[in-house]
């Protein structure tokens, strides 16, 4: 699963980099694509290069580990893809310019209602049954790690006997 993240992280890091240098959105998604475009593609075909071989193996284990060569081949190469092509243009849709966030920083600097809170906060009875066991678990984790915390010394005691 790294492996196919792994390419439009990488993307994304860079473009929000040449963003933070003062570059507007299209231009860091373009320049931070470019710098990176090579690396990908050799990266890619890299990975992939190293399941092929499994495609042509013979007997049981080539029948066998057939379709996972297929898969994660596939999977590399789409990942490359769209790493180059859909990432960047992603980037540009939902990333926001510096300037543009900086204004709206100030917009929202205020503190939240009692309004607001109170009505983002669930009331226990709102609650489905999951959200309350959820809930309960957390109650008692919490007072244990108290304790635990509250008796250091008799805890490391217990645990290293």
């Amino acid at each position: 699963m790294g492996f196919v993240v792994d390419d439009a992280i990488v993307v994304l890091e860079n473009i929000t980099r040449h963003m933070e240098k003062g570059e507007s959105k299209i231009a860091a998604c373009i320049n931070g694509t470019k710098e990176i475009g090579f690396t990908i593609v050799s990266r890619t075909l890299s990975l992939m290069m190293i399941f092929i071989p499994i495609l042509f193996m013979s007997g049981i284990l080539g029948k066998l580990l057939h379709e996972l060569a297929v898969v994660i081949t596939t999977a590399i190469l789409l990942s490359g893809v769209i790493s180059i092509t859909v990432t960047p243009m992603l980037c540009n849709v939902f990333l926001r310019d510096r300037h543009c966030e900086e204004r709206s920083d100030e917009a929202l600097s205020g503190q939240p209602t009692e309004i607001a809170t109170a009505s983002l906060t669930p009331r226990k009875d709102d609650l489905p049954l999951t959200e309350k066991a959820f809930e309960y678990v957390k109650q008692k984790y919490g007072s244990s790690l108290k304790t635990v915390v509250e008796h250091s010394k008799t805890t490391m005691l217990i645990f290293f006997s």
